[in-house]
């Protein structure tokens, strides 16, 4: 287990780290780096939770859960944290990771928020404590969020210890920054601590364009320096691979295996020839291994940052 997963005599088990993955922009690649990095953890022994604040609900389709009738549509999370009924998580959707899900009625939630801020504006802590009375059962918890400033992904910041925030290769992204900045100033308003800047991860991005990620690595030093570190990884551009991982509910390390078993097979070798893939396929099975590599470095590393920031 990672040297950040310590050990506490007080609660006599291993300390519960949470991370935020959050932007004030959409299509950065929140869902994906959540689903990814809880795949990752789980790899590695670290029992992990993986939270869905965005009423979109893609963190459920990116394992699979929706084709498997799983979903509830943020009703155990809504109820958890409005009607303090216990909360009741989605058990196993990879081994050693379980999810809370959104759909509409975590809109309900965003809405209750809202109408109840202005009178208690504690209320926004509701999720934060809805997921505290789980945590001890964890290690990592990985917090999707909707863009920011909106209630739910405020809600996710209050819940977490750290934040991560992915950006593309262009300046919406990288000005969608502010929003979790401002968002950060409300909460220390409330004289809560706020979590810690883990760093910002570049998202779908070409890997041959240096001089574009060098820029983009810039401008982030330049405009947001208060958010850390770019980290050295990046997760590359592959359009086929998002497709159809999202479309089968795969992790990029299970795209990873079902293409290189897809050739690997005599059967499945057969398949691509009978339907002229050849070309096609060789390609996205490069694009399997580099981009499964990249969520398994961008991973490592943002473990390790996390190691290297907590006091000893």
């Amino acid at each position: 287990m990672p040297p950040l997963f310590r050990y506490s005599p007080q609660t006599k088990g291993w300390n519960t780290t949470s991370i935020v993955i959050t932007n004030g922009k959409g299509g950065v690649g929140k869902t994906s780096l959540v689903a990814n990095l809880a795949g990752l953890a789980s790899s590695k022994g670290i029992r992990t939770l993986a939270v869905d604040l965005d009423p979109q609900a893609n963190l459920a389709g990116d394992f699979g859960v929706r084709s498997r009738g799983r979903q509830d549509n943020g009703k155990a999370l809504l109820e958890a944290a409005r009607d303090l009924e216990p909360l009741e998580v989605v058990s196993n959707v990879r081994p050693g990771v379980d999810l809370i899900p959104a759909g509409f009625l975590t809109r309900d939630l965003s809405d209750w928020i809202v109408a109840n801020r202005l009178d208690d504006p504690t209320v926004i802590l509701s999720v934060r404590e809805a997921i505290a009375t789980v945590h001890h059962r964890y290690d990592l918890i990985l917090i999707d969020t909707p863009p920011a400033p909106a209630p739910m992904a405020e809600a996710g910041i209050h819940a977490a210890e750290w934040v991560l925030a992915p950006i593309r290769a262009d300046f919406a992204s990288i000005d969608g920054l502010d929003q979790v900045r401002y968002s950060l100033e409300r909460m220390a308003e409330l004289g809560i601590p706020t979590p810690r800047m883990l760093g910002v991860a570049l998202f779908d991005v070409h890997t041959q364009s240096t001089a574009v990620i060098d820029e983009i690595r810039s401008a982030v030093e330049d405009q947001a320096p208060w958010a850390g570190r770019v980290f050295d990884t990046v997760i590359r551009r592959s359009e086929r691979s998002a497709l159809d991982m999202r479309r089968f509910g795969l992790l990029a390390s299970e795209y990873r295996e079902r293409s290189a078993a897809m050739l690997g097979s005599e059967t499945g070798r057969r398949r691509i020839v009978e339907r002229g893939l050849g070309e096609a396929v060789v390609k996205f099975s490069r694009a399997a291994q580099a981009l499964a590599n990249d969520y398994d470095q961008l991973g490592e590393q943002a473990l390790n940052r996390m190691a290297s920031l907590v006091p000893a």
